[in-house]
């Protein structure tokens, strides 16, 4: 409790500048404040980084006073999709190894969107797993999707469409779409860009762990010690 208590004290300490909101340029950037328990000292991160380099930015915070502590976030997209709030119980270093596999993995933010609406994320390593094993979530968009139209009635056309039948433009008005997308989507979870089909499994957030996603990401996380064997290998030859 006494955490969040200072913090609430020293939050003008740390507020973002517009231009460091700005530095938020990929939407697999984390950005967090770490700082000093007193809130009155840290520095804005934007994830990822190379360990290394992570390595001297919690090093610096630690040694103004204390723990280093993060003490706020920014909201990116990556964490936007997920539904996730990061807090100064998370670990850095899994919010960096999430931030690593986000930057190298072609993800769908629409379907980890929908994942984290049927199932919340309880930690970064299992947004992590998420983001890896994105192909692999039953979600598929609206094909012909309408903004002025509800996610059940989306839903409701595009089934239309694929069974290869529409409804005549003079009877539309009596056809009550909303209720039918909603009995049609029984086994779905519908949002505002397509469907999560529940009768199909979903990627085991579970399945990598820390360290095998860390290996995955190895290239970004440790790119001095790649460098290196990538030399003594040509030297070798």
């Amino acid at each position: 409790m006494l955490h969040f208590y200072v913090v609430a004290l020293s939050r003008k300490a740390y507020t973002m500048s517009e231009d460091l909101q700005n530095e938020i340029t990929n939407d697999y950037n984390i950005k967090v404040y770490l700082g000093s328990l007193d809130g009155s000292r840290g520095e804005w991160v934007t994830l990822p980084l190379p360990e290394e380099e992570l390595d001297k930015v919690y090093e610096r915070c630690e040694s103004l006073g204390g723990e280093a502590l993060i003490l706020d976030s920014y909201q990116t997209p990556l964490t936007e999709a997920a539904n996730y709030k990061i807090d100064q119980y998370d670990n850095i270093y899994d919010l960096n190894i999430l931030a690593h596999v986000a930057s190298c993995t072609d993800y769908d933010p629409d379907a980890i969107e929908a994942l984290a609406s049927y199932n919340s994320f309880k930690n970064p390593i299992e947004i992590a797993n998420a983001v890896y094993q994105c192909d692999e979530i039953p979600f598929e968009h609206f094909t012909n999707y309408d903004p002025a139209l509800s996610p059940e009635e989306n839903f409701a056309n595009q089934y239309l469409a694929e069974i290869g039948t529409s409804i005549p433009e003079e009877i539309e008005g009596y056809i009550d779409l909303q209720s039918y997308g909603k009995d049609l989507g029984n086994d779905y979870v519908l949002t505002s860009s397509g469907a999560l089909d529940l009768s199909s499994p979903s990627p085991d957030l579970k399945y990598f762990s820390k360290e095998e996603l860390k290996e995955e990401v190895s290239q970004f996380l440790f790119p001095e010690k790649e460098q290196t064997e990538t030399q003594s290998v040509k030297r070798g030859r």
